[in-house]
């Protein structure tokens, strides 16, 4: 009996050793900020391509077994499906300082070079541009990992993966592909006139622009520039859109622009103060003609205004004349209406009578 059981028991631990170790499903998180991609690990690669969009939040990794040898129990589980996750975060990139090669460093028509600021914000818009995206920004990870020294319940901190950051995208990829569009515009203007230069092609580099377009905003902007482009300018917004899938929302050029050497710096200073006096000097001059024909009209204004006082003078004498005939005739045709007689004078006392007996006549009245 006791070599009956002693029997049962050797067989019952050589069948425990056989037994595979139990499977468990991993489970995977995705943020509400992310699109996220399977990709299924069983297949061939052309198969692999295909990447599957996932809505879902949490996503379930299921398992297959390796075997590594001849028994059942030999071997290890690995996962079947892999998560790649692209951040919809918006990003927002300063390119205004000397930090290596993430600046836009263009030259002016003499070679003289300078960084131009700019400030740029972008975004994965949807799935669609997220698929771009990807494509283009993939994981830099090692697909050959050894699965057999990994527990499944790590599964998800390997089976997981982001897409390369859009802020890494931008350097790399976008900024790049604006510094040579500004670099053809800038490449044919004076260095004294970058910074104005630059609230130009900055929007027209973002939005895309007609030669004919800019042509005339150039002209509006640097009179003193006789330069004419006979190329379009395209739009980094679309080429980054249809290319990579990043949107752009926002591109806009920051404070002036840096200049490599402190020299130039100092000239361009010194020109600007000089053509500032200069500003200063001519509208100066510009007041002081202007004040000057503010006098000149005033003067004249008061020579008129004297004339035409010194002529209503005889004019208001005859009115007064006529006045006094007309209440004389009144005065007469009422007597004779009445039959008063006898009627009242005729005779019409005028400035000379008045005179003559030493009363002061209306010629003198309205002289005061």
């Amino acid at each position: 009996m006791k070599k009956i059981i002693f029997t049962v028991c050797i067989i019952a631990i050589l069948l425990s050793g056989c037994i595979r170790p139990p499977n468990y499903d991993g489970v995977v998180q995705i943020q509400t900020n992310e699109i996220a991609f399977l990709i299924d690990m069983t297949s061939d690669s052309a198969t692999q391509a295909r990447e599957t969009v996932i809505q879902r939040k949490d996503i379930l990794i299921p398992g297959y077994f390796v075997r590594t040898g001849r028994f059942q129990h030999q071997g290890y589980w690995r996962p079947t499906l892999k998560v790649i996750a692209v951040s919809q975060a918006p990003v927002r990139r300063e390119w205004n300082s000397d930090q290596g090669n993430e600046v836009v460093r263009v030259t002016s028509d003499r070679g003289a070079g300078f960084i131009v600021p700019i400030t740029l914000n972008a975004f994965i818009a949807n799935a669609n541009d997220a698929t771009r995206y990807l494509a283009a920004f993939r994981p830099i990870s090692d697909d050959n990992i050894d699965w057999s020294g990994i527990k499944q319940r790590d599964w998800p901190r390997h089976v997981k993966e982001n897409a390369q950051p859009l802020e890494h995208s931008l350097d790399t990829a976008v900024r790049p592909r604006i510094q040579n569009e500004l670099s053809l515009l800038f490449i044919r203007v004076p260095i004294l006139y970058a910074e104005v230069a630059s609230k130009i092609f900055i929007p027209a580099v973002f939005e895309g622009m007609s030669a004919q377009e800019l042509n005339a905003q150039v002209r509006a902007s640097l009179p003193d520039v006789v330069i004419t482009f006979d190329r379009d300018v395209p739009s980094i917004r679309d080429w980054a859109l249809e290319t990579y899938g990043i949107t752009i929302t926002v591109m806009a050029p920051g404070d002036g622009v840096i200049y490599d050497s402190d020299d130039i710096q100092a000239q361009i200073d010194a020109l600007s103060i000089a053509a500032m006096r200069e500003r200063t000097l001519a509208q100066e001059q510009i007041n002081a003609n202007a004040e000057q024909r503010v006098r000149e009209i005033q003067a004249r204004t008061a020579r008129i205004e004297a004339e035409q006082r010194s002529a209503q003078i005889p004019t208001l004498r005859a009115m007064q004349e006529i006045e006094n005939t007309r209440l004389l005739a009144e005065a007469q045709a009422d007597s004779i209406r009445r039959g008063n007689y006898p009627p009242v004078p005729t005779t019409l006392i005028t400035d000379a009578q008045l005179g003559a007996f030493g009363f002061p006549g209306l010629s003198n009245l309205t002289n005061r």
